[in-house]
């Protein structure tokens, strides 16, 4: 009967042992083992300038421009901020011309975007299309002068942020953003046309240092 017995639970140990293999077996054949593929990364832009940023996704959503860097954009668009196409026109710029931005510039006439760039021992004027994607000319034929170097060596407030200041209180359309002095003061002197739906075009000025907002006297 021992014997018996040690054969029973030696016969019920297998069946249970192979009943194991099985169901491991099972759980193997239904596991993917195939390691995920890694996330594609994109090299970070590593263009620095004191006065420029790079548009957000929004903005380039809200710009409109087609791919070949022409056709419809927001540049004479009536806005309360500096319009996608203008911050476009300026990231294309200092990306291929780093430095300092001392002026922005839409050209009605011509329909193109002049950025203003002190880059290496060159004041250069570097012309865009309307949407700012692609640059159209470059004029280098000034040479980047002290006074001009001293003044954006000096500014703490970039121009996207003084465009936005002014362009809040008095929406319209953005004409000219430049580095100059207004009563002693270095600031971002900033037009705006058709301010709030109407003809009228406002001259405002933003300290560099203080952020501080002012009309034209």
């Amino acid at each position: 009967m021992a014997i018996s017995r040690m054969r029973v639970t030696t016969v019920a140990a297998a069946a249970l042992l192979a009943g194991s293999l099985a169901a491991c077996s099972e759980m193997t054949a239904g596991t993917e083992t195939t390691s995920p593929a890694p996330a594609e990364t994109t090299p970070a832009q590593d263009t620095e300038s004191t006065t420029g940023a790079a548009p957000d996704d929004d903005d380039a959503a809200d710009d409109g421009a087609t791919g070949d860097g022409t056709g419809t954009n927001d540049a004479l668009a009536s806005g309360d901020r500096l319009p996608p196409a203008g911050a476009t026109a300026m990231f294309t710029v200092l990306t291929e011309h780093p430095g300092d931005l001392i002026e922005l510039d839409w050209d009605t006439e011509r329909e193109r975007w002049e950025v203003v760039v002190l880059s290496g021992d060159k004041k250069l004027e570097v012309y865009t299309s309307p949407a700012g994607t692609e640059i159209t000319e470059v004029d280098d034929s000034e040479p980047a002068e002290q006074k001009d170097r001293d003044r954006a060596a000096a500014v703490q407030v970039s121009v996207n942020d003084a465009i936005d200041k002014v362009m809040a209180e008095y929406p319209g359309v953005l004409d000219e953003a430049k580095l100059d002095e207004n009563n002693g003061r270095l600031a971002w002197q900033i037009e705006i046309d058709n301010v709030k739906g109407s003809t009228d075009s406002v001259k405002a000025y933003v300290d560099v240092v203080t952020n501080e907002m002012w009309l034209d006297d």
